[in-house]
């Protein structure tokens, strides 16, 4: 199937695995893909580009800002809307399992190989490479280019703090997919 992909999104999907990998993540996910694809540069970089997404902001999303136990202020913030008091339950943690126990990042598994069974990537990301395949099809492409890849990101979804960056800037399926017409 990678044949049938273009260079530059060819060249997002090698960068996920690498990407996956030095982050210490046993698989690469939909994150590693958007975020190689937003540094790949091609068609589906530029339509993040015009929405005002840049690869940088995707990091820094990507990266923090976190709360203890690596959640976000809206994460917070919705386990507070629904009765949770989040302090008490990190209290309760420490309580039980020492102080700073949320502050240290769980130690990360060994990464993969390429070529191991089941290869670098995670089920959902898979589900993405078959996905950009759908999407080049449906838009009348012979190749699987970057937009696609885009798209079908779009349609498998993302972590939450990547998603708040596309959502900011009004990246939603619908937008890329007018964007992308017929390009790939």
């Amino acid at each position: 199937m990678f044949e049938r992909f273009t260079l530059d999104a060819r060249e997002s999907v090698v960068a996920a695995a690498g990407l996956a990998a030095r982050a210490g993540a046993a698989k690469a996910e939909p994150d590693h893909l958007l975020l190689a694809l937003s540094r790949a540069g091609g068609a589906g970089a530029d339509i993040l580009t015009r929405h005002g997404v840049t690869a940088d902001d995707l990091d820094a999303a990507a990266r923090g800002p976190r709360l203890r136990a690596g959640l976000t202020d809206d994460e917070v913030a919705a386990l507070s809307e629904v009765g949770i008091d989040v302090e008490q339950v990190f209290r309760r943690i420490e309580q039980t399992f020492g102080q700073g126990a949320l502050d240290q990042p769980a130690e990360a598994p060994a990464s993969r190989r390429p070529g191991r069974v089941g290869g670098p990537y995670s089920p959902q990301a898979k589900k993405v490479l078959e996905l950009s395949l759908r999407e080049a099809r449906a838009l009348g492409a012979k190749e699987i280019g970057s937009t696609h890849l885009l798209l079908a990101v779009l349609r498998q979804g993302v972590s939450a703090p990547l998603a708040a960056v596309l959502a900011g800037h009004e990246v939603t399926y619908d937008a890329v997919r007018q964007a992308a017409g017929g390009a790939g």
